[in-house]
């Protein structure tokens, strides 16, 4: 070889062609020339400058190595000999020196500015392996001074037994020369990395021979050395910074760094073997997850911290340079991760930028697999010449599938890998199931907070492909049932937040960063502007941020997607063209007909609507120019930044306008279009045969609607939701209830939809549905304005009162209480004494402010519908036991308030009437008789309810109702009995009534008691027995009424036992016998017959003995069959009166007789009429009871 060639020396210039010479030499192509080679002259002379520094350099080794190697031939041949570039190690294998720790660090800084053309040419092979030879014993030394065994073996010490001052000894000695033997290792590794040295056959050994060693310092004695109990003794010596072993393990760790941070260089060469990538792998791994408690020293704990960094740029490294070895890592990464303890998993959190927190574990996985990216100059070669032919493209359209590719294969086998360990196999054995799965189900969680975030499109990949993994498992009949409620989980917690993110990006539907839409050639110019804008302001930021290292692989991750689309874009313009009339060659059309195989689900549809719209409507999707170049010129955007990405350039786009720009581009990925495809597979799920999937199908689908109630509304959900709430297990139905039941009332259109199917599940078997439903209705009741609605909901609430599970009972009074009878002090200028006394004569409803009436007129309306819509004993039974429990109940507070409502409620009732009678309102009339939203009939029958519950509030307004009896025949049926009945419950209640009134009120009973119907007469003959009784004395009315049908009974008696035909219609007989028999039952004329004989004396001409006796024989005997049917009936119902205030006239002979033939008898009638006898008897027995107790 020729000495010019190796330092090029010679400054003369090459002599250059002068244009005015050479006529035929363009003069621009002679400039062209000069410049040229101006620049080689320039690069000759760098060359030369280095060459004569490396020179230096390896003059300076040289003499360096020949000063070593006399020393070493000294100390081989004299045992007692010093030396300043050898350190003897006694006791530790064979080897009784090594070199010094800064001799080794004077190899490495001469070295390092040395060529390895030169070093080869000027230092000799046979020097050069000496030198090997000296590293290697370092190496073999710094094994065999077992650093692992000694940690191990002071970790086994006992608390409080001090350590022996040999084993301090021998540790000191053991951490010195492991710290040499990794100066070692990283000198080894940087000879590599340069090409130095590589000609010597012993380099390869000594490599592996320095990863081996790396390896095992770091996994076996500084990270059990670091992870070591704070009480060990070992860790009060070493970690005690007044302890010369301190030192000794700062140098430790500053000969760690050296070595991590000098083996990615080998990594980048491809220059290792799978030997040596194995513990690799395993050394970058063992620090990942090392305590640092121990390092209280700030210095000791950031070069841990550095060294911790270092490994993981390794790990990094390997995954993305050796393609074979990724399946492997991530396996090992995985594995590792689940034996590793659950506190220092927990203990490892990694805060990103934009104050999130996510596991450290995460940033981990995800930092490998953005690193399997093409690299950005490779993804994004041939953007900077314009536009390209279709051929071209398509080069470029695989390149960046490639890339996004590559990702997608090593996150498909991570998920896999998880789930397959989460599953319980037949054939195999799987343990650590729970682990794997919290594993997974954290990794999934964090990459769900991640997804948006700038630094980590990888996250948006990981939730796809593990969403589709997940709709397999539910589509899949063989699943595991714990594998499948997982999937619904995860298929709620997806879906959940694309809808969260979805009704983020329509509050904000004015943001322009925000509205993108997926290119095609249908996009206008405008949105492929915006697209353009937002994407290169993402890329911006990432690439302002790479020196950080948390965006390694985004930008190319995001190129690649993007400029996908963008490239299939343009294929499909260049495709129009040609279908318009355009030439291309056979590759372009060969190139552009393949566009749809190699283009995205989305766009095959978008270009099949197109070829739809060209074959049917003669349309065309063709690009025009301004478009085409707007696509190019991103891409070209693409190129500019992505070539700097290595470098860091400050930008204006803060953090805030990235993660907009990130969310707006994630809203155009596959997972945020999948949304109904999940929710279609979870609403399948909802009809599958075993329970627990049904029920977590029903939480999931909660989960989802949480963020997205609008899919409440669809039909196949509906359908599915309502056969749910008629599901055989209860576990169902509850979640079903418990679903529409956190939407259902803040909602109308839901509330309208799902009414009917939620308020019967109010009678379901389930106490625990019942409950649920009973709440939702409440909720329901509180939000709604339809009147039908309360009402039927307090219908429903006030049955359960009676409901056979206590607890039911009690919170249904205490709904009831809530709704009806709370109440928030409206009053106005009126004390609270004075407003909740029951008492007062006053109208407390006309006091309350206009809010408060209007909120009372609405309980009233809503109490006088639910007494009116079921007209039944048992609904008046529960309603009096809801008054009397409120207005009785052991708070004081409650109970004031309740009984302040129900004055208030029977105020606002009369006060209704009162503007009725005003208005001149048709009493006869339900449909015109609406005083507000219930008619008088119905404020009536209310009243009457409250008249058996609040008596003394009632009789305030009685007086007034003294109309409705003076109309007589003109006043319908059921008002007049709705009115008598509240005479009859308030009648001695009333404060001071006039002489007038009761004049008139007696009269007005009386004639009603000639042509009134049964069931008046049932209410109008004791209301006349108390008034008389007690207010009026006027016995002589009530004793003619008595005697005058006593008579004609007996006198039709006598008739029909001579043989003779009665003289009585039916219709009179059954009458007399109801009056005479209701009189007798509500009146004592035993008892009024001895005190005031004189005005009883015309009963001794009926009857010298007891008249009931005599009045009982006289019905028993129109009980028998030579009378008609309804005179029997009417004669059996007085019976029945009688038994009830004489229960011994039940037990007799006669009695049964009669309840023997009705029962014995066709006649349905009469049997109806024992019955109720029965029913009558026993309800009044149970009052009789109760008011007892």
């Amino acid at each position: 070889m020729a000495e010019d060639d190796i330092l090029p020396t010679s400054k003369a210039k090459r002599t250059c062609i002068d244009p005015q010479d050479i006529n035929s030499v363009d003069a621009e192509l002679v400039s062209k020339l000069n410049n040229l080679e101006d620049t080689v002259d320039a690069k000759d002379t760098a060359q030369t400058d280095v060459s004569v520094d490396s020179l230096l350099q390896i003059e300076a080794l040289e003499d360096l190595l020949t000063e070593i190697f006399a020393e070493e031939d000294v100390l081989v041949d004299s045992s007692d000999s010093k030396s300043n570039l050898f350190r003897r190690i006694p006791n530790i294998g064979v080897i009784p020196f090594v070199l010094c720790n800064h001799t080794v660090r004077r190899i490495r800084s001469l070295l390092e500015p040395c060529a390895a053309l030169l070093l080869s040419e000027h230092i000799s092979n046979e020097r050069m392996s000496r030198l090997v030879g000296l590293l290697a014993s370092v190496i073999q030394s710094a094994k065999d001074a077992s650093l692992a065994d000694m940690v191990k073996d002071g970790a086994a010490v006992d608390r409080g037994v001090n350590l022996a001052a040999a084993y301090c000894e021998r540790l000191d000695l053991a951490i010195l020369v492991s710290s040499l033997g990794l100066e070692v290792a990283a000198l080894v590794f940087d000879m590599v990395a340069s090409g130095k040295a590589l000609h010597i056959w012993s380099m390869g050994d000594l490599l592996h021979d320095a990863i081996a060693f790396l390896k095992v310092c770091l996994l076996d004695g500084i990270v059990p050395l670091l992870d070591m109990d704070a009480e060990c003794e070992l860790a009060q010596v070493i970690f005690n910074t007044d302890q010369p072993l301190h030192n000794r393990l700062r140098t430790l760790l500053e000969s760690a760094l050296a070595a991590t941070n000098s083996v990615p260089a080998i990594t980048a060469q491809h220059a290792l073997c799978e030997e040596d990538i194995v513990p690799l792998v395993y050394a970058s791994m063992s620090v990942m997850f090392c305590s640092t408690t121990l390092l209280s020293d700030g210095v000791d704990s950031n070069l841990f911290e550095s060294i911790r960094r270092s490994s993981q740029a390794l790990l990094r490294s390997v995954f993305e340079l050796h393609a074979d070895q990724r399946t492997w890592i991530l396996e090992e990464i995985l594995a590792s991760l689940v034996k590793l303890p659950a506190q220092k998993r927990a203990q490892s959190v990694h805060r990103v930028a934009g104050g999130k927190s996510v596991q450290f574990t995460t940033v981990l996985l995800l930092q490998l697999l953005q690193a399997t990216a093409q690299s950005p100059e490779d993804l994004t070669a041939g953007f900077e010449s314009g536009a390209l032919s279709a051929k071209e493209y398509r080069i470029l359209l695989q390149r960046h599938k490639k890339a996004v590719s590559m990702v997608s294969s090593s996150v498909d086998f991570a998920i896999r890998y998880l789930i397959g360990r989460c599953t319980k196999r037949e054939s195999k054995t799987t343990t650590n199931e729970a682990e794997y799965r919290a594993l997974l189900e954290l990794f999934i969680d964090n990459c769900i907070v991640l997804l948006g975030h700038p630094q980590w499109p990888a996250a948006e990949l990981v939730v796809r492909i593990y969403s589709l993994h997940m709709l397999d498992i539910l589509d899949e009949e063989k699943s595991d049932i714990s594998l499948k409620n997982m999937a619904l989980e995860s298929a709620a917690q997806i879906a959940s937040h694309i809808a969260q993110s979805r009704q983020f990006r329509d509050s904000r539907v004015g943001n322009n960063t925000l509205d993108l839409e997926l290119i095609s050639p249908n996009s206008s110019l405008e949105s492929i502007c915006r697209f353009r804008a937002t994407t290169t302001t993402l890329l911006e930021y990432l690439q302002s941020k790479a020196a950080s290292g948390e965006s390694t692989g985004a930008i190319p991750l995001y190129v690649g997607n993007w400029a996908s689309s963008l490239i299939a874009t343009l294929l499909k313009g260049i495709r129009s063209d040609t279908l318009d009339g355009g030439k291309m060659d056979d590759s372009d059309t060969e190139s552009a007909s393949s566009d749809d195989e190699h283009s995205s689900s989305e766009d095959d549809s978008q270009t099949s609507d197109c070829e739809a719209s060209k074959q049917h409507k003669g349309m065309r999707c063709a690009l025009d120019a301004p478009k085409r170049n707007a696509i190019v010129e991103c891409l070209q955007a693409y190129a500019g930044i992505a070539h700097r990405s290595t470098k860091t350039m400050s930008t204006n786009c803060s953090f805030t306008s990235a993660t907009e720009a990130a969310k707006a581009t994630l809203s155009l990925q596959p997972l945020y279009r999948s949304f109904d495809i999940i929710l279609s597979r979870v609403t399948l799920a909802l009809g599958a045969s075993q329970v627990s999937l049904r029920s977590k199908a029903l939480r999931a689908l909660n989960q989802i609607a949480q963020y997205r109630p609008e899919v409440l509304y669809q039909g196949s959900v509906k359908y599915a939701i309502n056969h749910r709430l008629q599901d055989s297990s209860p576990q169902v139905r509850e979640a079903a209830i418990d679903l529409l039941g956190k939407h259902i009332a803040h909602n109308p259109e839901l509330t309208d939809q799902y009414y009917e199917f939620i308020s019967v599940r109010v009678l379901d078997k389930g106490s625990s549905v019942r409950r649920r439903v009973m709440r939702i209705l409440a909720d329901i009741y509180i939000s709604s304005d339809s009147m039908e609605q309360l009402i039927d909901i307090g219908v429903r609430l006030l049955q359960r009162t009676a409901d056979d599970e206590r607890t039911i009972r009690e919170l249904a009074f205490k709904t009831l209480q809530e709704l009806w009878f709370s109440y928030d002090k409206h009053v106005e200028a009126e004390s609270d004494e004075d407003a909740v006394a029951i008492e007062t004569p006053r109208n407390v409803f006309n006091t309350l402010s206009p809010e408060a009436q209007k909120d009372m007129l609405k309980r009233v309306h809503v109490m006088t519908g639910v007494v009116d819509t079921v007209r039944s004993h048992e609904l008046v039974d529960l309603m009096t036991g809801l008054f009397e429990h409120v207005s009785t109940g052991p708070l004081k507070s409650e109970t004031e308030e309740a009984q302040f409502v129900i004055r208030c409620v029977i105020d606002a009732l009369f006060e209704h009437l009162i503007r009725a009678e005003e208005s001149d309102v048709k009493l006869s009339d339900d449909a015109a008789a609406v005083t507000g939203d219930f008619s008088v009939t119905t404020c009536l029958r209310f009243i009457s309810t409250l008249s058996n519950i609040a008596p003394e509030a009632v009789s305030l307004h009685t007086e007034s109702l003294i109309t409705y009896l003076k109309l007589g025949s003109t006043t319908e049926e059921d008002t007049l009995v709705n009115t008598l009945c509240i005479f009859s419950n308030t009648l001695l209640k009333i404060p001071h009534p006039s002489a007038a009134f009761l004049q008139s009120l007696e009269n007005s009973l009386i004639s009603l008691l000639s042509s009134s119907p049964q069931n008046i007469l049932a209410v109008a003959v004791p209301c006349l027995c108390d008034l008389i009784e007690e207010l009026t004395w006027n016995y002589a009315k009530l004793i003619r009424v008595f005697r005058s049908c006593v008579l004609q009974l007996c006198r039709e008696q006598r008739t029909i036992s001579g043989g003779g035909k009665g003289t009585l219609t039916p219709k009179n007989l059954m009458r007399f016998i109801i009056l005479a028999g209701l009189t007798c039952r509500h009146f004592d004329f035993e008892k009024h017959r001895e005190q005031q004989k004189e005005h009883f004396k015309e009963l001794n001409q009926l009857a010298k003995g007891s008249m009931v006796d005599m009045l009982n024989d006289l019905l028993l005997f129109f009980t028998q069959s030579q009378n008609v049917g309804p005179v029997q009936v009417a004669a059996i119902q007085m019976l029945g009166q009688f038994h009830i205030k004489w229960p011994r006239l039940a037990v007799e002979p006669q009695a049964r007789a009669v309840m023997d033939r009705a029962f014995a008898s066709d006649s349905s009638s009469h049997k109806l009429q024992v019955l109720r006898n029965f029913l009558e008897f026993l309800r009044t027995d149970a009052k009789r009871l109760a008011k007892q107790e």
